[in-house]
């Protein structure tokens, strides 16, 4: 999305943007360079108005009716920003963290 190229690249000032940005890999030459663009809003902002909460009523049915759309391929579900996330802290209280090994070797050395 450029509106996003713009924000975390070009805004940010980043070295390269858009098809510049070198690939994320681990056979990269040099540092990675990629750039950040954080925003609060508040909905409310944007409309005084609304005591009933309908931003976050829009929001949550928006979701849910992108959740339920046919999935690309069989077995696999239809998920939305947070959803991968939610499924990995859930899989971190029940069996742990799961770190690369070099950082958990590196981690145990600190102990």
């Amino acid at each position: 999305n450029m509106m996003i190229e713009i924000l975390c690249g070009v805004l940010s000032g980043c070295k390269d943007v858009g098809p510049d940005i070198q690939q994320w890999n681990v056979n990269r030459n040099e540092p990675l360079d990629y750039g950040h663009c954080f925003m609060c809003i508040d909905p409310k902002r944007f409309n005084p108005g609304d005591e009933d909460d309908v931003f976050e009523k829009k929001l949550w049915a928006y979701l849910e009716r992108m959740r339920n759309l046919p999935p690309a391929q069989d077995g696999l579900a239809v998920l939305v920003p947070g959803d991968p996330e939610k499924g990995e802290e859930k899989l971190a209280l029940s069996k742990g963290v799961c770190l690369n090994e070099n950082i958990a070797v590196g981690v145990r050395d600190l102990a």
